[in-house]
């Protein structure tokens, strides 16, 4: 793109996302290295290290903040984004990368990397619940059970989630949930709720057909 400014971006890595064995610190360096953006590479080491994305973005002043994972990974990185005027960039390396998918952006890095320099910036919407964002989709019940037994088993990759799945059907678990929309009570059974801002799962599971994050 002709007369792009010089960006400063901050990219967020989680080295432990899906079952990329990729060096993505090394790959993301390369690329830059002809360019004239500026680039600090931050890596996860471990769930309190996240505590260091809001004063690795007040220190370095980034002009974009990048995820470089997962769903995870970015939900994680746009929480420190929200009352900011810092754009929230996304570098899919997890295991199903939804919001990328939904959002169109392609798992080829170096196509995702142009994306992130060269793409136009675009406003979605953000759902809190509990205190906590949602920019895709959030569930209780039968996904979040299948989570839990994804992560639990130590798998990665979508044969994974795949196996999870499978042992949370065989158990059939079910929910009494009741819910007030409106002036609305409702009372029933239910194998999962999903609160959805998108239209489909990383795995390609339409889940609300007229979902648009904007």
């Amino acid at each position: 793109m002709k007369d792009q400014p010089d960006l400063k971006l901050l990219f967020i890595i989680n080295p432990g996302s899906g079952n990329n064995k990729a060096d993505l610190a090394t790959l993301i360096r390369d690329y830059f290295q002809s360019l004239p953006h500026r680039i600090e590479l931050y890596e996860l080491s471990d769930p309190a290290a996240s505590q260091k994305i809001k004063e690795k973005i007040e220190e370095f002043k980034p002009h974009r903040v990048v995820a470089v994972g997962g769903d995870g990974t970015v939900r994680l990185t746009a929480k420190y984004l929200l009352q900011t005027n810092i754009p929230l960039g996304i570098l899919p390396a997890g295991s199903a990368n939804g919001l990328a998918k939904e959002l169109g952006i392609p798992e080829d890095f170096d196509k995702a990397l142009d994306i992130l320099v060269n793409g136009v910036i675009r406003e979605i919407h953000v759902i809190k619940i509990n205190d906590e964002i949602c920019i895709h989709l959030s569930d209780i019940g039968f996904n979040a059970f299948v989570i839990k037994k994804f992560e639990g088993s130590g798998g990665r990759g979508m044969w994974g989630y795949i196996k999870a799945s499978w042992k949370v059907l065989w158990d059939k678990p079910q929910m009494q949930i009741e819910m007030q929309i409106d002036n609305k009570y409702i009372k029933r059974q239910a194998a999962m709720i999903v609160v959805a801002n998108a239209r489909r799962y990383g795995s390609g599971a339409l889940i609300n057909p007229d979902g648009k994050l904007k």
